[in-house]
């Protein structure tokens, strides 16, 4: 895991990077576009090889319906995320399905979850795109 010059990770995507690198992904902590002086301008938290641009995201609200809503408010700015969560298999499956039928985030392919013990769960949107 590496901090890019400029950027300054604060505790939730600090250990999404170390959840991620643990479980052998090459992960790198970018610098937002802010502190880069460029406002107005949402870039992602993460950049991770062999996935791409990757935001984390740690819900208060825990219900599906509420992390598809917020998910999906993500797509203009990654193409995928880290959730920072306790959820059962069902709900990461069922949130992840309904992200990808979204047809406004046909970029966005791959959500992980990490639940509280640092354990990382990925999905990737399936061949044909639904």
């Amino acid at each position: 895991m590496t901090v890019e010059a400029g950027a300054t990770p604060d505790a939730n995507e600090v250990r999404a990077g170390q959840g991620l690198a643990d479980a052998g992904y090459d992960v790198s902590h970018q610098p937002t576009a802010n502190s880069q002086g460029i406002p107005d301008v949402r870039t992602a938290d993460l950049s991770i090889t062999g996935v791409g641009q990757v935001d984390g995201y740690s819900p208060v609200n825990t219900n599906p319906n509420s992390i598809v809503r917020n998910i999906e408010a993500k797509f203009d700015q990654a193409n995928g995320v880290i959730v920072q969560a306790d959820l059962s298999g069902a709900d990461m499956t069922s949130i992840a399905s309904r992200t990808w039928g979204k047809p406004n985030g046909q970029n966005f392919n791959t959500i992980v979850f990490q639940n509280s013990n640092g354990q990382v769960f990925r999905f990737d949107r399936p061949t044909g795109g639904k």
